[in-house]
């Protein structure tokens, strides 16, 4: 018996709702496109709604025209299931008074195939579900703010579903709000208005957008914007400064960026919670344009993108963040621009391909892990400037073989097992005169590296380093080069190298036939010439063609030889320098006091004579 009352109970309960279910609306009135409409009332406004038991009248047919006002209300809204599977629509109206359209309002209108989302719309749920028809879209709702799914929906198996393929954004759009076309998985084509500011979530799981144009006017892009799309290329532009977690993530499909932004503010964790970059895992980019103006770009941006293969940092850059390249386990080579000043943690860990890398001089800090297991790396070369060397910065570098140390001060700190598992570093050069600090173990395999220092320092290295068995003194710890500004006219050599005894090397530059030696990039006119190798020293040689003949005038003076004698006429007050044909100096800046001035040679020849503001000239000695 207490079963059968529970039974009467809830028999009683379920009738005292029917009611309530059958006759949702307060009043019905025949449209202006001839169909009878239901309405509830909503305060003093009022919603479309439906006939009853939560079902549209399946009945209508053709172009529905929804009024601004029916019954002396203004229509507000749509309601939930109010067209709920009125396959014989065709197309719907809707007045700029409707400000929300609820969940179901049109799902299942299988004849839809395009729809127009009025101007003050500012809540839109997923009302569209299961309009397999419905293609296109007109966006043109200006603040529109609580939106999910409203044209997709997922299966079971969490397969998203929707038939939109073109979504047209109006021109008073300022905000593309989150989740408007999330889902939309037959969607190819966007149009962005330079109306935009804002993308918000907007764009996630559209595998079929291949291309989208991201107009000057958006200043910000939030997080999940456009990830698991089906982009191909993206370009961001220098108006972008505000970007969020994940917003190209696990695009499978990108090849190809154009990065812009010239600064931006970045959020990649929200609370306590780490989420992921910009492009993590995008596994196919393998190009990669970041513009000469960029100086920021923010942690874990490229993360796990393992098709990228090389990377220029423009020279605005100071900072590579932490884990910006973490994992990208194809990226080979990497040139960082001229004003890097700090290598954050993790910047590169895991870029188990990555051979060469430059440190450039402006290089202070290299953080902890920012290089662990780059297994291709072969050589490092640190700068002067470097100051920090943190904690397992090289640990796994199997690779490594040679380490050069600048000579900067002050002094360089070195993490602990900053180098270990290095195990093949057979050469460290360190330029140093004061042995850097060594924080506990730092290289795994210290007895099979040779290191060389500079001259004077060995008792110091051997106090400093004495997990090293085989430290030696070494002149040339500094690098000499010497170049030719135009190897057509001359050559450079060094022809002495410096010794512990003597730290002076001994360059020379030799002019070719029809040139002479004019200077060095510093100014000086010495050749050949000694050089004093306290650090690495760069010197250009440069040249001047030879001009001019024996016995020659040129406005009011005339140079001519007689036997073992050059003589100049007309130049009083005018420096003078003679050069023989491989560039010694035979006379140096020599002012000349006499009308004619006569020099003396020691042997015939060819030489070169300058003198300032005029042509260099050539003189043919004989004796």
């Amino acid at each position: 018996m207490k079963h059968k009352s529970i039974f009467y109970a809830m028999f009683f309960f379920v009738v005292l709702l029917l009611p309530q279910v059958a006759m949702a609306y307060s009043f019905f009135e025949t449209s202006p496109s001839g169909h009878k409409l239901y309405y509830s009332i909503v305060g003093n406004n009022a919603i479309v709604t439906y006939k009853e038991y939560g079902e549209g009248d399946t009945s209508m047919v053709g172009d529905i025209v929804i009024p601004s006002s029916a019954g002396g209300y203004n229509v507000i809204g749509i309601g939930s299931r109010a067209f709920y599977h009125c396959t014989g629509i065709s197309s719907v109206t809707m007045p700029n008074t409707i400000t929300r359209i609820d969940a179901d309002a049109f799902a299942g209108c299988t004849g839809l195939t395009s729809v127009t989302i009025p101007e003050n719309v500012t809540s839109l749920s997923n009302a569209f579900s299961g309009c397999t028809n419905l293609t296109t879209v007109y966006y043109n709702a200006t603040n529109c703010t609580d939106t999910y799914m409203p044209f997709a929906e997922a299966d079971f198996s969490g397969n998203y579903i929707s038939s939109i393929t073109t979504a047209i954004i109006g021109n008073n759009i300022q905000v593309i709000p989150d989740d408007l076309f999330g889902g939309c998985v037959q969607l190819t084509t966007v149009a962005i208005p330079p109306s935009v500011t804002t993308i918000g979530a907007a764009f996630w799981r559209c595998s079929n957008l291949t291309n989208i144009n991201i107009p000057l006017s958006v200043t910000t892009i939030k997080e999940q914007a456009f990830q698991y799309s089906g982009l191909t290329s993206v370009s961001i532009p220098s108006s972008v400064n505000r970007i969020g977690y994940n917003a190209f993530a696990h695009c499978h499909n990108l090849t190809t960026v154009f990065y812009s932004m010239d600064s931006c503010i970045y959020n990649y964790q929200y609370g306590s919670s780490l989420y992921g970059g910009m492009f993590e895992d995008c596994e196919n980019l393998s190009t990669v344009h970041l513009g000469s103006s960029v100086r920021y770009i923010p942690p874990y941006t490229f993360y796990g993108c393992t098709g990228l293969y090389s990377i220029d940092i423009p020279d605005g850059v100071r900072v590579i963040q932490n884990n910006t390249f973490g994992n990208c386990t194809g990226l080979h080579s990497v040139h960082l621009g001229n004003a890097v000043a700090r290598i954050e943690s993790k910047a590169f860990d895991g870029c188990s391909s990555l051979a060469a890398i430059n440190f450039p001089r402006t290089l202070t800090h290299i953080g902890s892990e920012a290089f662990q297991n780059c297994s291709g790396l072969i050589y490092a070369t640190f700068p002067d400037a470097l100051k920090v060397i943190n904690y397992k910065a090289f640990y796994g570098c199997s690779g490594l073989t040679d380490i050069t140390i600048g000579s900067g001060d002050p002094l360089l700190s070195i993490g602990q097992q900053a180098f270990f598992n290095c195990d093949n570093i057979t050469v460290i050069h360190s330029k140093t005169i004061n042995p850097p600090v060594l924080s506990g173990t730092v290289f795994s395999a210290a007895s099979n590296i040779t290191v060389y220092v500079p001259c004077g320092t060995l008792a110091a290295y051997n106090s400093e380093w004495n997990h090293f068995s085989n430290i030696i003194e070494t002149a040339n710890i500094f690098m000499l080069t010497v170049e030719s500004d135009d190897e057509t006219m001359g050559y450079v050599e060094i022809i002495r190298q410096p010794t512990c005894q003597n730290f002076f090397a001994e360059i020379k530059a030799t002019a070719n036939d029809g040139y002479c030696f004019s200077h060095w990039q510093d100014g000086n006119t010495t050749n050949p010439r000694m050089v004093e190798m306290w650090h690495d020293t760069t010197l250009v040689a440069y040249f001047d063609v030879v001009s001019g003949i024996d016995n020659l005038s040129y406005e009011d003076f005339r140079i001519w030889s007689d036997n073992s004698q050059i003589h100049i006429r007309g130049a009083v007050g005018v420096p003078v320098n003679i050069y023989d044909v491989i560039g010694h100096r035979i006379v140096a800046n020599t002012t000349i006091t006499d009308d004619e001035a006569v020099f003396h040679v020691d042997r015939s020849g060819v030489y070169i004579v300058k003198m300032d503001g005029r042509p260099i000239w050539k003189v043919v000695v004989t004796k």
